[in-house]
């Protein structure tokens, strides 16, 4: 499962916008 993945590369890509 790597939802972890997803959840961190959301996380990264969230306030960097």
């Amino acid at each position: 499962d790597n939802s972890l993945l997803k959840y961190q590369a959301l996380l990264l890509d969230g306030p960097v916008v």
